[in-house]
């Protein structure tokens, strides 16, 4: 993500089902992430969201093309 002046990036292993890339709101993401239990996590996007499940924890993000953000 960026704001232009600043920014991150970071890759998450797993199991991949169909390859892509999106951006999400970094503090939603890791606010709910670190909330968490260790433990499996699905994360899928359906419909522009980026769903994530664990356990008995779901959150729908939304996500934006990561082609409006300029690479670096």
């Amino acid at each position: 993500s960026t704001d232009l002046r600043v920014g991150f990036h970071t890759s998450i292993g797993g199991k991949i089902e169909l390859p892509g890339e999106c951006v999400v709101p970094a503090k939603v993401f890791t606010d709910f992430v670190s909330s968490l239990p260790h433990g499996p996590l699905e994360c899928e996007i359906i419909e522009g969201n980026l769903c994530l499940t664990q356990a008995r924890a779901k959150a729908k993000i939304p996500t934006f093309p990561a082609t409006d953000f300029p690479p670096f």
